[in-house]
């Protein structure tokens, strides 16, 4: 027997002595051979093998070949897993509606142990093939990339990293796959991000991008957009990460509100030289206060000197103006829980 595991090979049928007919031809090749009863089954076992082949029966309970090769397709994992129906099916309906679903090839019943290891070792080798020329291409392109791209399985380990993502998390090509990318986040971001590589490999992916900083090997921050997608890496699930240096984008946002809190002051000063009018000053300040804040709505509260009451003696909003609040006893409690429920949400709120 051959000691050289060649690929993974994934035996799908509901009836056990066809299961072990196949693995007896198959045995003697080198194959890894899993099995799988019924359509749900197969779906699982690939899921989580990833097989090279998938040997399916046409005709089972629960899910039939037909519709497991649909899903099989419909999951971006496991979309271009090659799969090779066996049926005693021989009609020409049958096997259009196999190719419909997804089908490579067929093979009937009976079986002949000599074409049937001849297909397989056919389909193995253009599949083998076909990665390896795959892997060039996604290697090449990351590599020309200008952003960092990192490949990690469920728990964070880097399977891959470029050239860009080496740099940005300032560690070296043959030290990063060492590395869990959350040894570059902060305490604070690491739960997010493992919730995030767990629905993007488990096949529920979020829209992103998402904000991160790297806290890099040499000490220093950088701010990071990083989307995410799954990716099958040497037949195992991953996630793909796109990570982009967004340190400019934070300046010039750091500039813009620089510049909108200077004219809040210049605008402010000049209601000031103009008017004494509370009202009209309170409403300016307030007004920039929600703008700065990007906030829709704005209230300011003047409680009383004692801050232990919880009294509010007058409220401003932007759409109402100024508001008297009547005073509350003490055994009705503060006053602030009265009108607390009736804030709108996303208002700037301003204490005084």
């Amino acid at each position: 027997m051959n000691e050289q595991v060649s690929g993974t090979v994934l035996i799908v049928d509901d009836d056990d002595s066809t299961r072990k007919l196949i693995k007896t031809m198959l045995y003697r090749e080198g194959y890894r051979l899993l099995e799988a009863r019924n359509g749900l089954e197969a779906l699982e076992q690939a899921r989580v093998h990833t097989p090279d082949l998938v040997l399916m029966d046409v005709m089972m309970p629960q899910l039939n070949g037909f519709e497991t090769c649909r899903r099989i397709r419909e999951d971006p994992m496991m979309a271009e897993m090659p799969i090779l129906f066996i049926t005693a099916l021989s009609d020409q309906e049958s096997r259009l509606r196999g190719i419909a679903a997804g089908a490579d090839d067929f093979i009937t019943k009976p079986l002949n142990p000599t074409e049937l290891r001849a297909r397989v070792k056919t389909i193995m080798r253009l599949n083998r093939y076909r990665l390896l020329v795959e892997r060039a291409r996604f290697e090449h392109l990351v590599e020309t990339s200008p952003d960092g791209i990192l490949l990690t399985n469920i728990d964070g380990r880097i399977q891959f990293a470029n050239t860009t993502a080496c740099q940005m998390l300032a560690t070296s090509p043959g030290n990063v796959h060492t590395q869990d990318i959350t040894d570059f986040l902060p305490p604070n971001q690491v739960k997010t991000l493992h919730q995030l590589l767990r629905q993007t490999i488990e096949g529920t992916p979020q829209p992103g991008p998402f904000e991160f900083e790297l806290k890099r090997s040499d000490g220093s921050s950088l701010p990071v957009e990083i989307s995410l997608g799954p990716f099958s890496w040497h037949g195992e699930r991953t996630a793909q990460l796109t990570v982009r240096d967004i340190t400019e984008r934070k300046r010039a946002e750091q500039a813009m509100r620089t510049i909108a809190h200077l004219t809040w002051l210049n605008e402010l000063d000049r209601a000031l030289s103009a008017t004494l009018d509370p009202d009209r000053i309170a409403e300016i300040a307030l007004q920039h206060i929600a703008d700065f804040l990007n906030a829709p709505q704005g209230m300011m509260c003047i409680f009383s000197q004692d801050p232990g009451d919880g009294q509010v003696k007058r409220i401003f909003t932007l759409q109402a103006g100024w508001r008297e609040i009547p005073e509350t006893s003490p055994s009705e409690g503060p006053c602030w829980e009265k009108f607390l429920p009736q804030i709108p949400p996303q208002c700037a709120i301003v204490s005084l």
